[in-house]
């Protein structure tokens, strides 16, 4: 007789003798090294945009955050994290 079990607080979520056996062979060198891996992806460093706002906006202010904006973007796409 096949052991059955279940997703905590799922009646309906039964997972697989597999399943139970792939999740139960994930040691911690394992989930090491997918941190590695998260730390290795080629995500450029952003500085913080360290600006008060004034009361009335003038145009350095926006071009700053609008040029803060492209470098969080161009960050993303050389990460592969947006297209």
């Amino acid at each position: 007789m096949a052991t059955k079990y279940w997703i905590a607080g799922n009646p309906n979520g039964e997972v697989t003798d597999a399943q139970v056996q792939a999740l139960k062979s994930l040691s911690t060198a394992d989930l090491d090294e997918l941190d590695d891996l998260a730390a290795a992806l080629p995500m450029a460093a952003v500085a913080d945009l360290d600006q008060d706002i004034s009361a009335t906006y003038v145009e350095a202010e926006v071009q700053a955050l609008s040029d803060k904006v492209d470098a969080l973007l161009a960050a993303l796409r050389t990460a592969k994290l947006l297209t």
